[in-house]
């Protein structure tokens, strides 16, 4: 696998908790939205960080 096109595992675990608040706010809108933006925010964090 060429290097260049490896996922970290920080892009990995973005991912799942993205599809983690995606779930959650099916069932807990406003639980959902308070995930979405500290998912948001970690992202955000982790794009700054690079």
């Amino acid at each position: 696998m060429n290097s260049d096109r490896r996922v970290s595992l920080r892009t990995i675990v973005l991912l799942l908790a993205g599809a983690v608040t995606v779930l959650v706010a099916e069932r807990n809108p406003q639980l959902g939205m308070a995930m979405g933006i500290a998912v948001a925010v970690v992202t955000l964090l982790d794009l700054l960080m690079e």
